[in-house]
């Protein structure tokens, strides 16, 4: 068996097990699907066009499991090939036919996903977490302005947006933005009732102070105090009528959680 790795939900932030192994994982929570994004398996365009929440998993955790794995299937080899001897040593000699060796039943298939970018692909030069400052000017050269948004992820590497179309205020569109450039737009099926709230709910880029996006993380690193915690994303969105900031720090030994801050990056809130 893999070893299962501490993660939070990218998308309601509990505390969720997962095998870095697996492409896929579902929260028990809130029934969101995450792709595990690891060193060796990348996001795809495919992946983010899709817009499915991504977990990063460190290289480490992928070679225990892996060695895990190896180990657990070097018995199974080992104990299939002395059944083998057995069963041929057994076979009637006028019987060649019935040495033949069937396989059983095949493990669960995983969801199918685009293959991984090849090895020599270039590694992103971003780091948002240190410098998001750019974030605002490019994604409004981009999609255009005045730039409203209902939700905006942050990642290191990346990051994804669903945001008003200025030329067509009643259209809202997913983006996703790594290397800098921004891919073409996905639409977002919206119900008549999310429409007539849609004004509510969205907040302008040009208002928030992503200058202060590394001071909230070391102070959400400080605030939550897990042991080897660290942030994983950020998610801006509306919340008690105003723009917040949500940094979601995780830890393989502790609960981890996440800190809510003002458009000007001062602590609101504390979860843990």
């Amino acid at each position: 068996m893999a070893k299962l790795v501490a993660a939070l939900c990218p998308k309601c932030g509990a505390n969720v097990q997962i095998d870095p192994l697996r492409e896929y994982i579902t929260c028990t929570y809130c029934g969101t699907s995450s792709f595990v994004q690891t060193d060796r398996r990348p996001v795809t365009q495919q992946i983010a066009q899709a817009q499915y929440p991504v977990i990063r998993v460190p290289t480490a955790s992928v070679g225990k499991a892996l060695l895990v794995l190896l180990i657990a299937g070097a018995g199974v080899v080992a104990l299939a090939l002395g059944g083998l001897v057995v069963f041929l040593v057994s076979a009637p000699a006028s019987s060649p036919q019935s040495a033949r060796l069937t396989t059983g039943p095949t493990a669960q298939a995983a969801p199918l996903v685009a293959p991984a970018l090849p090895a020599h692909a270039s590694l992103p030069n971003d780091d948002f977490f240190k410098d998001a400052t750019p974030l605002p000017a490019k994604l409004s050269a981009a999609i255009g302005t005045p730039l409203k948004a209902l939700e905006m992820v942050i990642y290191p590497e990346y990051a994804t947006i669903r945001a008003q179309d200025p030329k067509n205020p009643a259209h809202v569109d997913d983006y996703f933005f790594r290397n800098g450039e921004v891919q073409a737009p996905t639409p977002v099926a919206m119900s008549d009732s999310n429409k007539r709230q849609l004004d509510a709910q969205l907040f302008d880029l040009a208002g928030l102070d992503f200058s202060a996006v590394p001071k909230m993380i070391a102070d959400a690193l400080k605030a939550i105090a897990a042991e080897d915690g660290k942030a994983t994303h950020i998610i801006l969105e509306m919340s008690h009528k105003e723009p917040r900031f949500r940094v979601y720090v995780s830890s393989q030994r502790d609960s981890g959680g996440y800190v809510e801050y003002s458009p000007k990056g001062e602590r609101r809130m504390v979860m843990k």
